[in-house]
C-alpha cells in the first residue's frame, strides 16, 4: 500500500484508518495503525476501539505524525446509535482536550499520574 502511496504522490490520496480493522493480533493492529497513520486522510473508529482503555495510545499514531483531519466514529448496533456516537465522540474529545491541555491523553489516569484526583480534561 506504501508503494501505491508514494506511486501516486498527490495530497488528495491517502488512506481511511479503520482503527482495528486490521488482520493479526492486538500488537500487530497497533503496529498497522503505526506504519499507516503517515499517509492516513479519514478516520473511522469503531466502538471496540473507543471502549479500548488504549484508546489514548490508538490515537497518538495520528498525533505523533500531526493529523491534521477529522476524527469519524462508526457505530452499527441498530439500537440507540445516537446516544451511543455521542458517547463514542465524548470518549475522542476527552483524548484530544487533555492533549490540547498538556495532559497524557489518559481517560482515567492512576493515582499516581494525577494525586489530586482531578479529571485529564
Amino acid at each position: 500500500m506504501e508503494k501505491l502511496i508514494k506511486a501516486v504522490d498527490h495530497p488528495g490520496f491517502g488512506i481511511c484508518m479503520h482503527f482495528g480493522g486490521w488482520t493479526g493480533t492486538k500488537d500487530e493492529n497497533l503496529a498497522a495503525e503505526k506504519a499507516a497513520a503517515p499517509y492516513v486522510c479519514h478516520t473511522h473508529i469503531p466502538w471496540d476501539c473507543c471502549e479500548d482503555p488504549a484508546l489514548p495510545q490508538r490515537l497518538k499514531v495520528l498525533r505523533d505524525v500531526n493529523y491534521p483531519g477529522y476524527y469519524s466514529v462508526e457505530q452499527h448496533s441498530g439500537q440507540n446509535e445516537y446516544n451511543l456516537v455521542e458517547a463514542q465522540l465524548g470518549k475522542i474529545k476527552a483524548v484530544l482536550t487533555s492533549w490540547n491541555r498538556g495532559g497524557t491523553g489518559e481517560l482515567y489516569p492512576t493515582r499516581e499520574q494525577d494525586p489530586d484526583k482531578r479529571v485529564p480534561w
